[in-house]
């Protein structure tokens, strides 16, 4: 087909086609080509359905268009090839344009949507409609806008509408376009109408009490009208205005009629009136001191009924009728009772305290001697003119007390203040508290320090054990560098004497003291010790020059062993006095001896 031009006007029932995979409008213009048909597929078909493909050209020259080829097929048509250029008739040589017609027609509804309906909120509607035609396809809206699947709202596309759930959000006009590739066809709609449902609400209910009037709050959630009335019980209603004409229980009953977008509701509810409340008015009470003269006291009733007066037991004051007598010293009580009837409560009264006047009393305390602190306790005496117990407390200072004994704290001397106290009874007003000071000074200790002996710079460390009369720890020093103390273990470090004191610096409750020692540290002199072995009888005598005050051992090899023994010791005279020791006999046989320093 060749040619070039405007395009040729579409004729009714023509559809675009796609041939070779593209889709071709119709219409279009083919130019500078040969047309030979291979596969062409009308969409909106469907295999079985029988379509008519009819190629149609245009010329402009003449005004007319003719056929060029007609085909008829199921879905896919399979038109062609026609072979070579197609040559149209005589006097049409100049093809502007080609349409391509099917022989499809528009949906016909047959049956359409009912045309309205009324649901309860969340019941469901099921909409239908029958349509005859070739490839239908559906698509249902809403007040002219398409519906799209959900949750609620399902069949969209299909000839069948679901919709559930409903709410006052469903209202609304519902149809359905029936369309194929012929032409679209709307369904006539279908108007629904939800019922929403409502409530009717009281408000807080007026407490009502024989004789009271009241107001009524009702109201319904869909702001429509509500009929209130008094189904039983005794009460009136009017307007909103609730008036209790007895005692007991009153049912209201609260009605909506509905609308055309809520359902009918109602509600009841119960509300009890009491029996009126009484009051009492009672005479004037005059001021009260046992031994005072009866009087006479008057309560009336707000509801006009008969009043009762009486006292409680452990009451000070008695009741004979009106009259009231005082029994004692202490607090009075009186009660007024009316026992109410079919409309009034009863009603108890009662006025308390009546005081009557109590007697004072004193409390003899004697001063209390300072002292040093001590374990032990200090008895307290105190009496009261009411003969009644007195009680002690501590106001201030390092002290506790139980009962009537005061022990002194370990934590601290100072002034102590001691409160002696009666609570007073039933006749007998608080005594004034009366305070005695007194002065805890720090007490005292002892060390016990026992002498030390003599020690040779270089010997062992000595244990100090001084000990303190109060159980505190004891630390020591010494006066100079004759000796080194590492907590209770002295050294003698050097030739000296030196005085070792031992303190106990007290604490919060005792004072410091300290005992001293003196402590002599002998020169380490080395003296080589000479001696001499002398027969004596059946024993030896040794006779030995060694260091002064210094133990040597004597040890020998007896003919018997062969090890050294220790036999005796000795102690030296210095290098220039002899020194001796006698051995036992047994030691008759030795062979060898020696003097060895210890």
């Amino acid at each position: 087909l060749n040619g070039a031009g405007a395009p040729l006007p579409v004729a009714v029932g023509a559809v675009d086609i796609v041939y070779q995979g593209a889709v071709i409008k119709a219409g279009s213009l083919v130019q500078d080509g040969v047309f030979a048909f291979g596969t062409v597929t009308v969409p909106g078909t469907k295999l079985g359905d029988t379509v008519t493909l009819t190629v149609r050209a245009w010329d402009t020259s003449s005004g007319g268009s003719f056929d060029l080829a007609t085909r008829k097929g199921t879905q896919d048509v399979v038109v062609g090839p026609l072979g070579g250029d197609i040559t149209p008739p005589v006097g049409m040589a100049n093809f502007k344009s080609f349409a391509i017609s099917s022989g499809l027609v528009p949906p016909v509804i047959t049956v359409p949507p009912v045309a309205s309906a009324v649901k309860n909120q969340n019941e469901s509607l099921t909409l239908t409609v029958t349509a005859t035609g070739t490839g239908l396809a559906y698509q249902w809206q809403k007040d002219g806008a398409n519906l799209q699947e959900s949750a609620t709202v399902t069949g969209v596309a299909t000839p069948t509408l679901r919709l559930t759930a409903l709410s006052a959000a469903s209202r609304g006009s519902y149809r359905v376009i029936v369309s194929n590739p012929a032409g679209s066809t709307p369904s006539s709609a279908c108007v629904l109408g939800v019922l929403v449902p409502q409530t009717i609400s009281f408000g807080t209910l007026p407490t009502l009490a024989y004789g009271d009037a009241g107001t009524l709050s009702v109201s319904a959630s869909s702001g429509l009208p509500v009929v209130v009335k008094v189904a039983s019980g005794p009460a009136t209603l009017a307007g909103s205005t609730l008036t209790a004409t007895g005692v007991g229980s009153v049912l209201l009953t609260a009605k909506q009629a509905g609308s055309s977008e809520f359902q009918p509701a109602d509600n009841t509810v119960t509300l009890v009136i009491k029996k009126a409340t009484q009051k009492l008015t009672w005479s004037v009470l005059p001021a009260l001191t046992y031994g005072d003269a009866p009087f006479q006291v008057k309560v009336t009733s707000s509801a006009g009924l008969p009043v009762t007066l009486s006292a409680p037991a452990g009451s000070a004051l008695s009741v004979a009728g009106t009259t009231v007598t005082i029994a004692s010293a202490g607090v009075g009580k009186l009660i007024a009772t009316q026992a109410g009837n079919s409309l009034y409560d009863a009603i108890t009264e009662s006025k308390d305290p009546i005081n009557v006047a109590k007697a004072s009393q004193t409390i003899t305390f004697a001063a209390l001697a300072d002292t040093a602190w001590k374990s032990s306790g200090i008895p307290l005496t105190a009496t009261s003119s009411s003969k009644l117990p007195v009680t002690f407390t501590v106001a201030s200072g390092p002290a506790l007390v139980a009962g009537s004994t005061l022990t002194l704290q370990n934590t601290g001397v100072g002034q102590v203040t001691v409160n002696a106290a009666q609570a007073g009874d039933s006749n007998y007003l608080p005594a004034t508290t009366v305070s005695r000071t007194f002065t805890v000074s720090k007490a005292t200790q002892t060390v016990t320090f026992g002498a030390l002996p003599d020690l040779t710079e270089g010997d062992s460390a000595i244990k100090l054990t001084a000990t303190a009369s109060s159980g505190l720890p004891v630390t020591y020093t010494s006066s100079n560098a004759s000796a080194t103390i590492a907590v209770d273990l002295l050294t003698p470090a050097a030739a000296g004497t030196a005085v070792i004191t031992a303190k106990q610096a007290g604490n919060a409750v005792y004072l410091a003291v300290q005992a001293t020692q003196s402590l002599t540290v002998r020169a380490k002199v080395s003296i080589p010790p000479t001696a001499v072995l002398q027969r004596t009888g059946n024993g030896f005598k040794v006779v030995f020059r060694g260091e002064k005050g210094r133990a040597h051992a004597v040890e020998a090899v007896t003919a018997l062993g062969g090890i050294w023994q220790e036999l005796s010791t000795v102690t030296g005279n210095g290098p220039d006095t002899d020194a001796s020791v006698t051995l036992p006999i047994s030691t008759e046989r030795i062979q060898f001896f020696r003097i060895r320093v210890k």
